[in-house]
């Protein structure tokens, strides 16, 4: 069950980096932090998130999900993934890559933000280049 929901949610992030920042951005918290696959700082807030991703989306990526696995927590409102998932560019060679996903259930009733999957945003997310 755990490894399903977190194959939906990694899909529709997928899914996101093919059509714009702000489709991306949309899908993080606005406390959110990122650990960006192709920069090496620390992104902080949605805004410095979507920044990231106008330069990330202009380089055309597709993605596909390789492998994910699930971190259950005792608190209902948090899930975490980790995998790989590989990468090609308009104009690069393939890269692949490992991630990691925590992602926070949000009360769609009290929420107009929109959300992933069943109501979940992305409050962190580290996404490195596997090492050759």
């Amino acid at each position: 069950m755990q490894n399903q929901l977190g194959k939906k949610l990694c899909t529709q992030w997928i899914q996101s980096i093919e059509k714009d920042a702000q489709t991306v951005a949309n899908l993080y918290d606005e406390k959110a932090i990122l650990l960006p696959t192709i920069r090496g700082d620390f992104l902080r807030g949605k805004k410095q998130i979507e920044n990231y991703f106008k330069i990330f989306c202009a380089l055309k990526p597709k993605a596909t999900l390789d492998e994910i696995h699930s971190q259950e927590f005792t608190n209902k409102e948090l899930t975490a993934f980790v995998g790989h998932y590989d990468f090609s560019f308009a104009e690069q060679p393939n890269s692949k890559a490992r991630f990691s996903f925590i992602f926070k259930k949000i009360d769609k009733a009290i929420s107009s933000k929109p959300s992933l999957g069943e109501n979940y945003l992305i409050i962190h997310h580290h996404s490195s280049l596997t090492p050759s």
